[in-house]
C-alpha cells in the first residue's frame, strides 16, 4: 500500500510498462514507444523522448500525470525501460537457443543503460518565471523561459565509478549522484563517458519588474542535450 500523500510506485511502474508496450500513435497507427525501444535494443537510438500528452491520452489518468510532474519519475521510468529491454534480450536469446545472461544482477543498472530519457511536458504546461522557481519546486518538473547568459564547456560526467582491488581484482561500483565528483584523468573504458554542460539563464525582459535586476538560473544539460543552445538564445527549457 502507498503511504498517505505518496503514490504507490509499484503501481506507477506497472502503468509505465503498460504504456510502453501498448501505446499506439494516433497518426501512424504504430506502437510508437515499442518501436523506439526496439531501436534502442538494436543500438540504433540512444535517446527515448516521452511526451506527457501521450501518457495522458493513453492512461486517461490526470492523477498519474500529476504525480509525474511533481516527481519526475526518471529513475522509475528508466527501470521500466530496463524491464522491457530485458524482455527483448530474453526473446532474442530464445530465438537463437542461447541462455540469456541477466547483467542487472552483475552490474548496476545505470552502468548498463545505453539510452537517455527525456520527458516532454504537455502543450498546456505554462512556463514559470525564473524568480518564481523556489524550494517548493525542487524535484518536480518545471518549465521555464529565459535568455542564455553563459554556457560552459562540455565535460565528461561520471555516473558510475568502478574501484578495482590490485590484489584480487575485485570490483566495487559506486553510483555518482553529485556534480562535485571529479572523473578520473584516464578513461579505461573504450565507451565514451556521458557529457555534461552548465548553462546559465536569466529572466526575459518582460519578466523583470521595474528597477529590478534580471535573476540568473543555472541548468545542467546531460548527454544529447549538451550543445543544444548558445549564448543569448531565447528559449523555453524543461528542468
Amino acid at each position: 500500500m502507498a503511504m498517505a500523500g505518496f503514490p504507490n510506485y509499484l503501481e506507477e511502474k506497472e502503468k509505465w510498462l503498460h504504456f510502453l508496450r501498448n501505446h499506439v500513435d494516433s497518426l501512424s497507427g504504430a506502437r510508437k514507444y515499442e518501436d523506439m525501444l526496439q531501436e534502442v535494443a538494436d543500438r540504433q537510438r540512444t535517446t527515448i523522448t516521452i511526451a506527457l500528452d501521450d501518457v495522458l491520452s493513453f492512461e486517461n489518468d490526470e492523477d498519474f500525470v500529476r504525480n509525474v510532474m511533481r516527481n519526475t519519475h526518471v529513475s522509475l521510468f528508466s527501470d521500466a525501460v530496463d524491464d522491457v529491454l530485458r524482455l527483448h534480450r530474453v526473446q532474442e536469446a530464445a530465438t537463437e537457443n542461447d541462455a540469456p545472461v541477466d547483467l542487472a544482477t552483475v552490474f548496476p543498472p545505470t552502468l548498463m543503460r545505453r539510452f537517455e530519457l527525456q520527458l516532454v511536458p504537455g502543450v498546456k504546461t505554462k512556463p514559470v518565471p525564473i524568480r518564481e522557481v523556489k524550494a517548493s519546486k525542487v524535484g518536480s518538473f518545471v518549465r521555464i523561459k529565459g535568455t542564455v547568459a553563459r554556457v560552459s564547456n562540455v565535460k565528461p560526467l561520471v555516473i558510475v565509478a568502478t574501484y578495482t582491488c590490485e590484489v584480487c581484482s575485485f570490483e566495487v561500483y559506486q553510483e555518482i549522484k553529485s556534480r562535485d565528483f571529479n572523473p578520473l584523468v584516464r578513461q579505461h573504458d573504450q565507451r565514451a563517458p556521458p557529457l555534461c554542460q552548465k548553462v546559465t539563464l536569466q529572466e526575459l525582459p518582460d519578466q523583470v519588474p521595474m528597477v529590478h535586476i534580471p535573476r540568473p538560473f543555472t541548468v545542467y544539460l546531460r548527454g544529447e542535450l549538451t550543445r543544444s543552445c548558445e549564448f543569448q538564445n531565447d528559449l523555453s527549457s524543461e528542468k
